[in-house]
C-alpha cells in the first residue's frame, strides 16, 4: 500500500463509481476493480451480445488488464484485473503506476455503457442491428472487398 495512493483506487464516472481493492497474498499481487456487480440470469441475448462485444474490446484495448466474468455466490459479476505476481521488486513503483492508470481507463470507459445494458428494459430496438452488423461483415469478408 505504501507504493500505492488510496485515492487512485476510486474511479468515478458519471453518475457510476468504482472501488478498486489491492489482493495482496503470500503468492498473489494484483489490482481489481469491479465492472458490473451482478449480470442478471435473464439478461436479454442481444443485450449480452452487445456487452460480451463491450468487453473483448475493452480487452482487445488494454492489454495489460484482463476481464472477464466472475460468479460471487449466486450472481455473475464482471471485474478487471491487472495481476503483478511474480514482478521483480524493483519495477514495482512503475508497475503499479500504470496497471492504476490502465484500470481506471477500462473502468470509465466500461461502466458507463455496462451498466444500460444491464439495467435497461429488454425493448431496446437499436440493440438487435447486431444481426444486420454480422450479416454486412460476412459479406464483405467472403467477397473480399
Amino acid at each position: 500500500m505504501a507504493l500505492l495512493d488510496p485515492k487512485s483506487l476510486t474511479v468515478d464516472c458519471g453518475r457510476h463509481a468504482r472501488q478498486g481493492e489491492l489482493v495482496y497474498r503470500p503468492k498473489c499481487l494484483a489490482l481489481r476493480f469491479p465492472l458490473i456487480f451482478d449480470v442478471p440470469d435473464d439478461l436479454p441475448d442481444t443485450h449480452h451480445f452487445w456487452l460480451r462485444n463491450l468487453l473483448i474490446d475493452a480487452q482487445n484495448r488494454w492489454k495489460l488488464v484482463r476481464i472477464g466474468f466472475r460468479d460471487k455466490s449466486s450472481a455473475a459479476a464482471v471485474q478487471a484485473e491487472v495481476d503483478l505476481t511474480g514482478a521483480p521488486h524493483g519495477m514495482l513503483v512503475g508497475l503499479i503506476e500504470v496497471a492504476v492508470s490502465a484500470l481506471q481507463a477500462v473502468v470509465a470507459w466500461v461502466v458507463p455503457p455496462a451498466e444500460f445494458l444491464v439495467e435497461q428494459a429488454s425493448d431496446i430496438w437499436a440493440l438487435n442491428v447486431h444481426d444486420d452488423i454480422n450479416s454486412r461483415c460476412r459479406t464483405l469478408m467472403k467477397g473480399g472487398d
